[in-house]
Order: C-alpha cells, then sequence, then structure tokens
C-alpha cells in the first residue's frame, strides 16, 4: 500500500488542505506500522496521527460533487442505505480505532495496529477514487465476518474528499461496507445494536477445514447473494467463516472467491487495484491459504502484523500482478 506523494509544505500560511491532511494521516500511519515499537515513541506518534486525523473533522469539511460518470452502487445498497439511517461519520478514525482497542468491554480481537493497518487501506483506497470534479463511485468494502469490530469498519469507510465542489453542499461521503455472516442469531445481535449495517446472512458452504485438501486439489465458487456476488469490491477483510475445529466451513472458500472476483474484475478493468485481507494465518490451514491462493494468483505480499488474537496478512492485486491455473486456484471464476 503506497500512500499518495506529498509536497513539501510551504512557508507561507495557507488555508487547510484536507488533501495534505489525509496524506499526512496515511504516511504517519505507515511510519508507526514499520518502526519497532518502543511505548513512550509509540504512543507519541499515535497522538500525532489521532490529531491530524482529527483535523479533517473539526475544519468545515469541503463541499464536494459526484463526477458526470458517477458510478451508483446497485439498487439494494442505495435502498439499504436510505432505510436505515447512519450514524454521521466520525472522519477522526485513528482516535476511533485507538478508543475501540482500549474499550474492555466489547474489544475487538484485531489489535490497534491491525485495525490501523486495514483502515489507512481503506482510507487510502476510497482517496484514489477521487478527482478535482469531485468523487467517481463509492468505495467499497467487503468484510467475511460480522464483530463488535463492525462499526468500526462503517466508519473507516467514511471519507472526505479532498477536492471542493461549489455548491454541493456535501462533506463526508459513506462508502459502501457489507458484512457476510453465517450465524443467523449473531446477525440478529448485532444488527439489533447496529441497524444501519449491511449484513448477508450466507451459510452454503461446501467444504470445511477437515476437506480443506480436497478444496485445494479441485476448488468450487461460491455464489453469495446478488447483492454481494455481482460488485467488484476494493478491499476485502476475511475474518470468517470459523476454522479452528475440523468441522467448521474454514476460510479458504471466503478467500478463493475473494481473489476470483478480484481477478474478474481486475481483467474486466472495473478496478484497478485490490487488496484483500486473511486474519487468523498464525494458524496451519491459513498459511497454506496464503501459500496456494493469495500468493499464487500473482498477489503482492504487503506484510504480516502479529497479534494475540490472531496474525493478519495483506496482499494487493492487479491486472499486472494477475497469475493464471496455479494448483487449480488461477482460472476463471464463475461471478
Amino acid at each position: 500500500m503506497a500512500p499518495p506523494s506529498v509536497n513539501h509544505p510551504s512557508h507561507k500560511t495557507s488555508r487547510f488542505s484536507p488533501r495534505v491532511a489525509v496524506a499526512a494521516v496515511i504516511v504517519l500511519t505507515l511510519l508507526y506500522l514499520a518502526l519497532p515499537h518502543n511505548h513512550h515513541h509509540a504512543q507519541k506518534l499515535i497522538d500525532t496521527i489521532a490529531e491530524k486525523s482529527s483535523s479533517l473533522s473539526s475544519h468545515p469539511a469541503p463541499e464536494w460533487a459526484l463526477t458526470d460518470d458517477f458510478h451508483a452502487d446497485d439498487a439494494a445498497a442505495q435502498e439499504h442505505k436510505e432505510n436505515q439511517a447512519a450514524p454521521a461519520c466520525r472522519t477522526d478514525y485513528v482516535r476511533s480505532l485507538q478508543d475501540a482497542a482500549q474499550n474492555p468491554t466489547n474489544k475487538p480481537q484485531l489489535s490497534f495496529e491491525q485495525l490501523l493497518w486495514i483502515a489507512t487501506t481503506v482510507q487510502t483506497s476510497a482517496y484514489a477514487l477521487t478527482t478535482r470534479g469531485g468523487i467517481k463511485r463509492d468505495h467499497r468494502f467487503l468484510v467475511w465476518g460480522l464483530g463488535h469490530d463492525s462499526p468500526l469498519w462503517d466508519n473507516a469507510n467514511c471519507f472526505v474528499p479532498p477536492h471542493a465542489s461549489p455548491g454541493s453542499g456535501l462533506a463526508a461521503r459513506r462508502g459502501r461496507t457489507a458484512f457476510v455472516e453465517n450465524w443467523q442469531t449473531w446477525i440478529d445481535t448485532v444488527s439489533a445494536a447496529y441497524p444501519s449495517l449491511e449484513v448477508h446472512f450466507f451459510d452454503k458452504y461446501t467444504s470445511t477445514v477437515a476437506t480443506s485438501d480436497a478444496f485445494f486439489a479441485s476448488p468450487t465458487s461460491l455464489q453469495l447473494p446478488e447483492e454481494v456476488q455481482n460488485v467488484c469490491w476494493d478491499v476485502i477483510l476475511v475474518d470468517a467463516p470459523q476454522g479452528y475445529q475440523p468441522d467448521q466451513p474454514g476460510r479458504h472458500e471466503a478467500t478463493h472467491w475473494s481473489v476470483q472476483k478480484a481477478k474478474d474484475c481486475l481483467r474486466a478493468n472495473k478496478l484497478s487495484e485490490v487488496h484483500i485481507f486473511l486474519h487468523d494465518v498464525n494458524r496451519a490451514l491459513e498459511n497454506k491459504i496464503v501459500d496456494n491462493i493469495l500468493r499464487a494468483a500473482g498477489g503482492t505480499d504487503l506484510g504480516r502484523i502479529n497479534g494475540v488474537a490472531g496474525d493478519l496478512v495483506a496482499f494487493r492485486f492487479t491486472k499486472a500482478s494477475l497469475v493464471d491455473d496455479l494448483h487449480g486456484l488461477g482460472g476463471p471464476g464463475s461471478h
């Protein structure tokens, strides 16, 4: 994940620039993730990042407009947005992640560093959709799994475009964030607390942790609900379904679907890049997924962040990076 280039600031006093603020947050975040963590220095850097991100919400947001070729999302997603009033975007997303990571009641399984890595990737990816004429389309973020961190992902996909367009009267825009979950009772619980989240029930997995070798030898593609299946997703986080028992689905089918969808959209020139995150790669099956699906399909390995509740990796896919038919997993998808 490469941050946008930033020109050296002028010594002259200038008015607030969201572009510079967004770039500063991204650069500081990458620096934080790259450096060894001395607690005192790490906290000072986090405070600086949070201060920069807070400036995006404390200063009046610039107006912006949709470009002439703006592509609206599918009707179902638009209807969901209209029917469920989402809370206001909290554009100081770094501070919101830190608050969540320190919450003793509903603490996410992902560490703060892992949350920050994903959220900054979402912000950077959304940033790439803006032009001086406005925004090309809503940014799309797909999350496999529903949990205490779900509102964080919905909020991380809120973006203040850096270019003003007089007269539009618009400020921060919420991208589309969708969740795929295979436990209906858990969906009911989380949706009751956060009714604005877009959640899709799916439990039609054909393989398990115990039968994963057969899947790698002869993979099949999932057919998700059409509201998910027929969309090209900019960033995908695979943190479900469950995979710590032999009879559970594991994440090989979800990751395979995600890579196949990325490949289809890249080859059709509907996307220029896709980022895919996979959690719990400290487990044997997830390590095999990394080698036989993510890396085998041509993804660029962006690194790994260890965590108490599971390690996280990320891969970046572009049209130029794709590899065909490795280990039976690179053929064209059925989406």
